[in-house]
Parts: structure tokens; sequence; C-alpha cells
């Protein structure tokens, strides 16, 4: 009998799990992906994460003005204390929280000559000029 217990005990707290996933896309497809800092490839991606929260989200393409976004990711109420303890431990299924998020990347400008020396004479004017208090 505490065999038994002690399986039915392992089986219940072995049986919850959330799974949690971002997908992130964009408008063109294949840019270079980088979650946190960290690369994941080209988009579309689909990313395992551990916690909720703000991420940073890059996105590059040659021909295309770099993306940065500061991405808020809630946590579902499921995942609220206390009814976290009971979705992560003794749910007796998988709960999969997948989050899509898509981005529209702008096309680079070019920039002339001049005026790529304008704003160099402006940073140099900046940099030189002493802060004020």
């Amino acid at each position: 009998m505490a065999a038994f217990c002690l399986c039915a005990l392992a089986l219940l707290l072995a049986s919850g799990c959330v799974e949690r996933r971002i997908t992130v896309d964009s408008t063109p497809r294949g840019a270079r992906l980088f979650l946190d800092d960290r690369p994941y490839g080209e988009t579309p991606s689909t990313i395992r994460f551990v916690y909720y929260g703000t991420s940073r989200v890059r996105l590059e393409k040659e021909g295309y003005e770099r993306k940065i976004v500061m991405q808020d990711v809630p946590a579902p109420w499921y995942q609220w204390p206390p009814m976290d303890f009971f979705v992560e431990i003794l749910c007796p299924f998988t709960v999969r929280d997948t989050r899509y998020f898509h981005y529209e990347l702008e096309p680079a400008k070019s920039v002339t000559k001049e005026e790529l020396i304008e704003r160099a004479k402006e940073l140099r004017e900046r940099a030189l000029t002493p802060p004020t208090d």
C-alpha cells in the first residue's frame, strides 16, 4: 500500500507542466532575430522561454532598418500565485502558452554623402561642446 501511495504521489507531482513559447515573425521574412541579445536564427522562429516580463527583440535584415522593440509578455491569470502552484505542479495535463509577435521592417533610407558629412559635423560640435549643468 505504501508503494502504491508513493507511486501515485510521484505521478501527481510529475504531471503538471507549462510550455511557454514565443513565435516571432516579420515582413519581410528572413530577418535575423535576437531576443535579449541572443541570436535565434531567422524569422519566423519559435523560442521556448521560462520567465514572463519584458524582452528586447532585435530584427536585422540587409536593405532594411534595424528594428528594436521592448516587447512585454504578461503572465496569464493561471500563472499568478497561488494558481501557478496548481497549474505547474498538480495539473494532470500540459498547458501550452504560445505568443505570436509580428513586426514590419522599414526599407533602409539611403543617405547622401553630403547628409553624412553634415551629421558628422553636428556630432563633432556636440562632442566638443562642454556640458552645461
